[in-house]
């Protein structure tokens, strides 16, 4: 589903028990609906997130973290995971580097 006012930022999203995968998109709520997708089907890339999933299924909680321009994605998305160490991201370097 197309939204008329895309919003690009980093997003956050969280199990009831705390637990956080942060990632980001130029078009957050159409990633949300990959996300979801991927989840009902078994298929998230993040294994970590999958059984979060699996566990709580629409518990889970979408937020937006910060809105920025999409050259800043990068750097923002890195920035928030050095900061708050989410334990569902199967990684914490964006694009194969830690940006500092």
């Amino acid at each position: 589903m197309p939204y008329k006012n895309p919003k690009c930022g980093i997003y956050i999203i969280t199990t009831p028990n705390g637990s956080a995968y942060i990632g980001s998109s130029y078009k957050i709520e159409n990633r949300w609906s990959e996300h979801k997708m991927n989840l009902r089907n078994g298929n998230h890339h993040s294994h970590r997130l999958q059984m979060a999933w699996n566990k709580h299924k629409e518990n889970l909680i979408f937020d937006i973290i910060c809105e920025c321009e999409r050259s800043q994605l990068n750097e923002m998305e890195q920035r928030y995971i050095n900061l708050l160490n989410p334990v569902l991201n199967t990684t914490h370097y964006i694009k194969g580097e830690r940006l500092k």
